[in-house]
């Protein structure tokens, strides 16, 4: 299971003129504000390198070879993983939106760039919250954080459609539905 990760955005990226790195820019800013949040499993990253993002001295970006280039559910705490399962979309959505005045990949993670999301991902957070899911994220298998169990017990999938992916053609990201392996 992926999130999603530079290579689904890397020919884009390449196409606009802009360095592969770019294409990993929006999953940066996202990786900074989790571990900013305290939404991150702490045995997926050094201690220095949480210290410094949370400094502002080292972005998501620069992290982005420790974690393969990829935001995947073993990156993310319990309620990490159900936050992103159900609102990683509106980011990318409101992502699109804030910058879509600049050329697509052009934009780079810098303090304001990170400054133009976190407003947003803090009150869908908020949101998300005060509308009991939190609660659910407790009980959330990690390893497949589209499926929980409930009360009685019983598994059920809370992703049936099976993973979202956002696919970018030109400059407009179109969110598909496909089946992907488990990564």
């Amino acid at each position: 299971m992926t999130y999603d990760k530079l290579e689904w955005h890397l020919e884009a990226a390449l196409n606009s003129g802009q360095a592969d790195l770019m294409a990993f820019t929006h999953i940066g800013l996202y990786l900074s504000w989790i571990i900013r949040r305290g939404l991150h499993d702490s045995a997926a990253f050094t201690e220095a390198d949480v210290r410094d993002i949370r400094r502002g001295t080292k972005a998501g970006t620069d992290i982005g070879e420790t974690v393969d280039w990829k935001l995947v559910p073993q990156l993310l705490s319990a309620e990490g993983n159900a936050f992103t399962a159900a609102r990683y979309s509106s980011y990318l959505e409101h992502y699109q939106r804030r910058f879509q005045d600049q050329p697509p990949y052009s934009i780079s993670e810098s303090a304001e760039a990170y400054a133009a999301i976190e407003l947003f991902l803090d009150q869908i957070h908020r949101d998300w919250v005060e509308a009991g899911r939190l609660g659910e994220c407790q009980r959330r298998s990690k390893t497949d954080p589209f499926s929980t169990v409930a009360e009685s017990g019983e598994r059920r999938n809370t992703h049936e459609a099976g993973e979202l992916r956002w696919v970018v053609e030109g400059r407009v990201p179109i969110m598909r539905n496909v089946r992907r392996s488990r990564d």
